[in-house]
């Protein structure tokens, strides 16, 4: 046999009496062949034999076939005095643990099986390998498992993640040059990180986002060590600047799609035909939707005015916000609002078959394909194929569908009529600013910011920032910093100067992370993982076995270990 895949759970403890099969069961009897054992009590060696018994095990399955071990035990006599105990029973570590009817090797995979697919996967796999076990018992086994502690990384990586989103939340602990999770929190305190810190010294770099919470955290745990913000949180903090900015100047976003002009070779399209005259319908047609529309226009207002007014005497946002009963992000939000803002709306997809409308619609009128009184979608697809679309022959039927059922109706959406003013919402429109050569950036929404900085300087002075500090953070430029902090300070943006400093109250760890290469991409991985592992048990599970099954178990220790 191979020594690293031995016949028996312990070759240098155990030996073989006989081998038998029978009914899909494969039994071993074997018996003990050390000479002496050790008191669980005294630790003293005993060698005199009180008796005999047979323990019955179960150990890894073989083919498909259950694998029963019968072994055959010792009783020794202690003969110190001063031990309470004077007989005990052999034990056997490497075989099984005390009253445990299942090998230490067949529970490690047991445990391994269920930290990689769950109580009730691991159940499924363990039956069709010849193992009757049932769900609670699996995850019985991992919660009694002996908790091991990964050891101490150098450079950590921190973030937090959701118990139950906006209500409860954990932290993750990652070892950045292990690629492994070493800790699982049950919280996002400062006080619950300090004290991991401080029981695992060593840490010598704390990749973080820049949240207040793992800075206090970091700082208090391990005062020496060098923390690093991530470079993803810094542009996400740039852009919501940027969309704090928008959403002030709100009333500049909608003058400049008012003003964006649109192609008219397509819009709005000519009738096909004449539209045929409809009788009017019995039904009385009220005015409600357009009242109540106007309702709740007039009641968001008056709570607009409300905020404002409280404001403007010199209340704090907090006491505005006890007031009113509205969170203290609508009063922030308002506060930063010169006018009432719209209320956002969806926009709509460009749909595939745009560039080709006025090609199906020229060939429609001409009736080419009508020669059995009905228009032929396929042709039409064919022709557009010829001429570069990609899509299916349905898209073109679903397309030309209202041309068939009504000969006058004009084209929805793209189908016709003027499409919506290209306005963009403040968070579509903070990403734009940085993102202008991006493929995806149409010549219409380039036109859309051109028109949107003639109208509001401030968004075209944030516009040349922000993009400063793009190019800051990709290219890893930290001795730049200092210049576009003071840039910043001597602009009129308000929120990018708050946003400055930010940055300047923590500038050691943000011009680490723009000098160092380590980031918190690998602690995202791991959050996601643990999202995956935290669905797979619907809520149901406890913290202790969630952190079981994220942290390495000891058998993928010892494996990473020997690789």
């Amino acid at each position: 046999m191979n020594a690293a895949h031995p016949l028996l759970p312990d070759p240098a403890t155990l030996a073989l009496d006989s081998l038998r099969v029978s009914g899909g069961v494969i039994l071993f009897a074997v018996h003990t062949t050390l000479p002496r054992a050790l008191c669980p009590f005294c630790a003293c060696a005993a060698h005199r034999v009180h008796s005999r018994y047979q323990r019955a095990l179960l150990d890894l399955p073989w083919q498909g076939n259950t694998v029963r071990v019968a072994v055959t035990c010792r009783k020794f006599f202690c003969d110190n005095r001063e031990c309470p105990r004077r007989v005990f029973a052999e034990p056997l570590p490497q075989v099984a643990a005390r009253y445990s009817r299942k090998t230490v090797r067949l529970l490690d995979a047991l445990r391994e099986l269920v930290y990689l697919a769950g109580g009730e996967a691991a159940a499924r796999i363990a039956r069709a390998f010849g193992l009757l076990v049932s769900p609670d018992a699996l995850l019985d086994h991992v919660k009694q498992a002996p908790v091991v502690e990964p050891p101490t990384p150098r450079v950590l990586g921190v973030d937090d993640f959701a118990f139950r989103r906006g209500r409860r939340y954990g932290t993750i602990l990652v070892d950045l040059e292990q690629r492994r999770p070493v800790g699982l929190l049950p919280d996002r305190e400062p006080q619950t990180v300090a004290a991991w810190l401080q029981g695992h010294p060593g840490v010598e770099v704390i990749s973080r986002d820049r949240g207040a919470t793992y800075i206090e955290g970091a700082s208090k745990g391990a005062p020496s060590a060098v923390q690093v913000a991530d470079r993803w949180h810094l542009l996400k903090n740039l852009g919501d600047a940027l969309e704090r900015l928008l959403t002030r100047h709100h009333q500049s976003l909608r003058d400049a799609a008012a003003a964006t002009q649109l192609p008219q070779e397509d819009w709005p399209p000519t009738p096909l035909r004449a539209p045929q005259s409809t009788p009017a319908s019995p039904c009385h047609i009220t005015d409600t939707p357009m009242t109540d529309k106007n309702h709740r226009k007039e009641r968001r207002l008056a709570r607009f005015e409300q905020i404002k007014c409280l404001l403007q005497e010199g209340h704090s946002q907090r006491e505005v916000a006890r007031r009113t009963g509205h969170s203290r992000n609508t009063i922030r939000k308002v506060a930063q609002c010169e006018a009432l803002p719209d209320i956002a709306v969806r926009l709509r997809r460009l749909h595939k078959l745009g560039p080709y409308v006025s090609h199906l619609r020229r060939r429609w009128q001409e009736g080419t394909y009508n020669a059995t009184g009905l228009h032929k979608a396929t042709g039409l697809h064919k022709e557009i194929v010829a001429l570069g679309f990609c899509g299916n022959v349905s898209a073109v039927q679903r397309f030309v569908q209202p041309w068939r059922d009504n000969p006058g109706r004009r084209l929805n959406g793209i189908n016709g009529r003027h499409p919506p003013p290209l306005a963009l919402t403040p968070r579509q429109c903070s990403w734009l600013l940085t993102n202008l050569d991006h493929p995806r950036v149409t010549d219409e929404r380039r036109g859309f910011l051109g028109r949107l900085s003639e109208r509001c300087p401030a968004i075209a002075a944030a516009q040349h920032l922000a993009l400063a500090f793009c190019r800051l953070v990709r290219e890893r430029r930290a001795s730049e910093l200092a210049a576009w902090l003071e840039q910043v300070a001597q602009s009129e943006v308000a929120e990018l100067q708050a946003f400055a400093r930010s940055l300047a109250q923590d500038r050691k760890a943000v011009e680490a992370g723009l000098s160092l290469v380590w980031s918190n991409g690998q602690v995202e991985g791991q959050v996601n993982r643990l999202k995956t592992l935290k669905r797979q048990m619907y809520g149901r599970a406890s913290f202790e076995l969630l952190r079981a099954r994220v942290l390495p178990s000891r058998l993928a220790m010892s494996t990473a270990a020997m690789a």
